[in-house]
């Protein structure tokens, strides 16, 4: 009864919602072809090796509606066409805002499975306490979330990294024109591209840039690795933006599909979106606001942005690069500026200058560049595009002249700043393995990266808290965010490093930055016990001072009774205070460092290797001596000067020694001259008196 009751709603639905011919030309739209839909796919990167290997599963975003309907009914004619097997699964929210989602959720399952031969899986979202639904902007944003990182979770549980959904042509105008109307200028026109990353899932392991493993230690070329770097994550593929709705709603009716409909998608005040899509549908605007206008800029924009990324990929590979994932940090080599600029001096004939315009794009390229590079070490998820291409000119002087005539940023080379949560510096010394042999660029391009410092405010370096191992989560949130079997126990640190912390012990154990005060403290006690200990020794490994504070991830254990925390150790440096690895009565940690995109560059070439058990033990064995010397040398010191106060006390304590009482004689004045009792008077006018024993007058 309830399918049937879902039929007829598409069906009284359809007629007054499509009775606007303008809004989708429905009389002249054709149903799309096998060919188009397989020549969509390709864009998208899921071409015919995908299908015919079997070995990648395809996730679909169905929602029952008209575009995703239409989807799934491609796909399996496309499958069934080609006498290829179906590789996708049908995922299916449920928001259980409106009454009936339940059943009309399993009605689209039904339906996936009977008639295009998929899997299909309903996921049920599960609302926060506070969540008021007549509140529509925070229903909307807090919709979004929910519902990708649901399917984001159920794309990871069943191996899936490519969810395909249906945003079609008109779905990118009104984002164009709601971007627009916000505006969000230059970059924002871009829209929905064909291929992305899952959104909103940002810091969930298995499903944002994780998941897959770039190394295994079973590879002789990474045996030098400190631990692995991560790669992996679900990707959104949109293969029908190139195809308006009519051509979709004629495509459901070609081949007999039926859809559900929303009734809070034609409410025009329910969200942002609704709102844009009636003004589309129902009034008269100028045809650079068509819809086919609109999605001309969003493919122009694109097209722009992409050429910039195009030849910022050309020069990251020429980037001469060493990266340390222990600590976070890199030295790299940037191209000159005549690198910088030689396509556009290809292009150009002899007599040609270059242009105030090709400066520009120039920039831009640059900025993109800097972005590329500094994503393998930065804390921040999303690059200020605007901030980078203010700082330009401190590595590329060459563009003073245009920040001036832009009046953007300094016209003053700056080789110490931070930007994009990163401290850059320049750097005049050797960079190892990257030194060319023999000879040295006149221009030094050399710069170190290292993350710009912490602040050490309340709240900033709380870090994240593990209870006992034995004690049982509160919340099923909290245990998938912490020890999960789907996250495998990872949680990502400072946007640069997975951890998986197993606490062992009785007491909680914080994972937060390490301190400039634990580092004194660190020390003192070494100094205290004349001995250096593992973890200080490799601390002082490090390639810069300023990376051993507020920089590093320590692991913390806090005392029940008097809340205190004693170090015990660095899982990035796998070092405890006194020996090497972890506690295992205390915790155990495995360390991932995060995904790091490098094109055609080998992870094995730039990944600097880690710091060996040899070298910490020599290394330890020099500091031992140094702090057993300077240990004697302080005990020696106190030793002396308590011998020095205690010979100056006894030496105040003694009285001189005195003549017996009868020998006791005064001392009395007598003058240089003759006259008796008086002094001679000198020229100067002082006297000069000499003193003598009055016996000797008597």
């Amino acid at each position: 009864m309830w399918r049937s009751n879902v039929i007829r709603l598409r069906k009284a639905s359809s007629a007054a919602a499509w009775r606007n011919t303008r809004w989708y030309s429905e009389q002249a739209s054709l149903p799309i072809t096998n060919n188009e839909f397989e020549a969509a796919l390709h864009k998208t990167g899921w071409g015919r090796w995908h299908i015919e290997s079997g070995r990648r599963k395809l996730g679909m975003a169905i929602s029952g509606g008209v575009d995703s309907m239409a989807l799934a009914a491609l796909y399996a004619e496309l499958m069934a066409a080609r006498k290829l097997p179906s590789l996708a699964h049908a995922f299916i929210v449920d928001h259980k805002v409106r009454q009936g989602s339940t059943e009309e959720a399993e009605w689209v399952a039904e339906q996936c499975r009977a008639k295009f031969g998929m899997e299909a899986s309903v996921l049920p979202l599960s609302w926060p306490a506070d969540f008021d639904p007549l509140d529509h902007k925070r229903f909307e944003t807090d919709a979004r979330t929910l519902r990708y990182q649901a399917l984001g979770r159920a794309c990871r549980d069943a191996n899936i990294y490519q969810l395909m959904v249906a945003h079609h042509a008109d779905d990118q105008a009104e984002t164009v024109l709601m971007r627009l109307a916000n505006g969000r200028l230059r970059l924002g026109l871009q829209a929905m591209q064909p291929i992305e990353w899952i959104p909103e899932c940002h810091g969930l392991y298995g499903i944002s840039h994780s998941g897959v493993l770039h190394s295994k230690f079973d590879n002789p070329d990474l045996a030098h690795l400190p631990f692995p770097v991560e790669s992996g994550g679900v990707k959104i593929l949109r293969p029908l933006l190139d195809f308006s709705k009519a051509r979709l709603l004629a495509t459901c009716k070609h081949h007999h599909v039926a859809w559900a409909e929303d009734k809070t998608n034609h409410l025009q005040t329910y969200t942002s979106r609704n709102a844009i899509r009636h003004v589309l549908k129902n009034h008269e605007l100028p045809a650079a606001l068509s819809i086919e206008s609109l999605v001309n800029v969003s493919s122009h924009m694109q097209q722009r942005v992409a050429t910039h990324k195009e030849e910022a990929e050309r020069l990251f590979f020429e980037c001469k690069i060493q990266l340390d994932v222990r600590s976070g940090s890199l030295h790299v080599r940037f191209p000159s500026f005549r690198r910088l600029i030689l396509h556009l001096i290809y292009t150009r004939k002899p007599t040609d200058a270059l242009t105030q315009s090709d400066l520009v794009d120039a920039r831009n390229t640059a900025t993109y560049l800097l972005a590329r590079v500094g994503q393998l070490i930065s804390p921040r998820e999303d690059p200020p595009l605007a901030e980078l291409a203010a700082s330009v000119a401190n590595i590329w002087p060459e563009f003073k002249d245009l920040e001036e005539a832009d009046q953007t940023g300094s016209p003053e080379s700056n080789f110490s700043y931070c930007v994009y949560g990163i401290w850059w510096r320049k750097w005049a010394g050797s960079i190892g393995a990257v030194e060319d042999k023999g000879k040295r660029s006149q221009d030094n391009m050399d710069w170190y990266l290292t993350r710009q410092p912490v602040e050490n405010r309340r709240g900033t370096l709380e870090g994240i808290v593990y209870p006992p191992s034995h004690v049982i989560p509160l919340t099923q949130a909290d245990s998938s965010a912490s020890n999960g079997p789907a996250s495998d126990g990872f949680r990502l640190f400072d946007n640069r490093w997975w951890i998986n912390i197993k606490n062992n012990c009785t007491d909680e154990l914080r994972l937060r930055f390490f301190t400039k005060d634990d580092y004194a403290l660190l020390r003192a006690k070494d100094t205290g016990r004349g001995a250096s200990s593992r973890a200080f020794t490799a601390l002082s490994l490090l390639t810069t001072a300023d990376l051993r504070i507020n920089n590093l991830p320590a692991v913390f254990r806090i005392n029940a009774e008097t809340k205190k925390e004693t170090l015990i150790g660095f899982p990035t440096l796998n070092v405890c205070v006194n020996y090497f690895g972890y506690h295992k009565d205390v915790c155990t940690w495995r360390v991932h460092y995060k995904k790091i995109h490098l094109g055609p560059k080998d992870v094995a070439s730039i990944v600097v290797p880690g710091v060996t058990r040899e070298l910490i033990e020599d290394k330890t064995g020099k500091y031992t001596k140094s702090l057993a010397k300077r240990k004697d040398f302080l005990e020696n010191r106190k030793t002396k000067r308590h011998e020095w106060l205690q010979d100056k006390k006894r030496k105040g304590t003694e009285r001189p020694r005195l003549p017996s009482q009868e020998a006791r004689i005064p001392l009395v004045p007598v003058a240089e001259s003759k006259r008796r009792g008086k002094s001679a008077k000198k020229e100067e006018g002082a006297y000069e008196i000499k003193w003598d024993s009055i016996g000797d007058r008597l």
